[in-house]
């Protein structure tokens, strides 16, 4: 049964069931030393766990001395002194109402969140100001965003009126001459991956073509042929509307006159190689320059052309298929547009036209050594070449149309 002392000074219930008779224990409510009394305890019951004593049984100078403590020493005992005097069962606690410290903290907040709301209030109110006096200044990256790109001189070839346009009749160059053939060519062979080829010509020579080109006296060129030859070449990129289409009128007469058909097979109808309706176009100037500049850099062809001095026999060089890039050229033949001289296939399609019915047999040859879809390709730039509308190969019949184009070949 536990021992219970009232103290005397603020009524406090104590457990004194650990301490002797005589001795003193310390109040838990004010700190105060209480004597254990001896003999019998009187049977105390204890109070209600949520009594409180009331404010009328103290005076406010009892009440503000109970708290009172020694120097150093802190009212709110410590977990040792915690430990040392055990609370009874059931013994009344104080403590403290949260109340107080809640409402503290529910003001505080809202003291922070309306300064906050002030603050953001002032600072949108300054930044109006500069909004309107410098609208550029803040809506030019959102307008740098939404505008396009500026394309690239060589996007600018594909996409505006320097393509040729194709027609019901073929293909038309623009109205006006267009310079720029010579960058277009360029960008053309850096993105084609090309080996870009330069003609050359002593500048006595390229002197004397000049002043005949300008003056358009192309006889006295075809006279020549075999020495303004390659000076011809050279000016098909040249940004002189004149010198440029004396150029091409030169080689297609020089053409006429030496028999240099672009027809595939050798019975066929002459067929000029140059078409002065589209020399307006920096695209067709700069796509012909590079197929006749690398006709012109292989020494067969220049040799031939020597030949023409001295009256020799006529013939057409043409494009050496064993020296050519085929890897490069079914790579071109795959974008399709077989028809356009702009495009790669159409490009492709024409060099290996040059190259005769050995390019023809060359294509034939590697019909089985590709897989399908380069055989499909294949197959279609031979109906384009020979003007025949053979199905295109599938699984099953990939492996007969090597032996079927030969057999159309012999009989050719």
């Amino acid at each position: 049964m536990a021992k219970l002392v009232k103290c005397p000074r603020c009524q406090e219930q104590i457990d004194a069931s650990h301490a002797p008779e005589g001795s003193t224990v310390r109040c838990v409510g004010c700190s105060s030393l209480v004597r254990v009394p001896s003999g019998a305890y009187p049977k105390v019951t204890p109070p209600p766990a949520a009594a409180v004593p009331k404010p009328s049984k103290s005076t406010p100078l009892f009440r503000k001395m109970s708290g009172a403590h020694s120097p150093g020493r802190s009212s709110r005992p410590t977990s040792s002194s915690a430990a040392a005097v055990p609370r009874a069962r059931g013994a009344a606690v104080s403590t403290r109402s949260n109340l107080p410290l809640f409402i503290g903290a529910v003001v505080g907040l809202g003291v922070v969140i309306v300064g906050a709301a002030l603050f953001l209030g002032v600072l949108k109110r300054r930044e109006e100001p500069q909004k309107k006096t410098e609208p550029k200044a803040v809506q030019r990256p959102r307008e740098e965003r939404q505008t396009e790109p500026e394309k690239k001189p060589e996007e600018k070839s594909r996409t505006d009126n320097t393509k040729l346009r194709k027609t019901d009749q073929g293909f038309k160059a623009p109205a006006a001459f267009e310079p720029g053939a010579e960058a277009h060519a360029r960008a053309e062979a850096e993105s084609a991956k090309m080996t870009w080829r330069d003609v050359t010509v002593d500048a006595a020579t390229q002197s004397a073509c000049d002043d005949l080109l300008r003056k358009g006296d192309v006889e006295s060129i075809k006279k020549e042929d075999w020495k303004y030859l390659p000076a011809i070449i050279v000016r098909f990129l040249s940004d002189e509307e004149t010198v440029a289409k004396s150029a091409f009128r030169a080689m297609s007469e020089i053409c006429v006159k030496r028999n240099i058909s672009g027809a595939v097979k050798s019975g066929d109808p002459f067929k000029n190689p140059i078409n002065v309706d589209l020399v307006n176009s920096k695209v067709y100037r700069g796509g012909d320059y590079l197929q006749w500049a690398e006709w012109w850099n292989v020494k067969q062809n220049q040799e031939v052309v020597a030949d023409w001095k001295g009256g020799g026999k006529v013939e057409y060089a043409r494009l050496d298929p064993e020296t050519a890039d085929w890897d490069k050229l079914l790579s071109d033949l795959k974008d399709g547009g077989l028809d356009d001289e702009t495009t790669p296939a159409g490009r492709a399609v024409r060099i290996i036209d040059r190259m005769g019915r050995k390019g023809l047999e060359k294509l034939v040859n590697l019909l089985d050594r590709v897989e399908l879809p380069e055989a499909r390709i294949i197959v279609s730039a031979l109906n384009h070449l020979t003007k025949q509308n053979k199905p295109l190969p599938n699984a099953a019949t990939k492996g007969q149309a090597k032996s079927e184009w030969e057999y159309w070949l012999k009989n050719h």
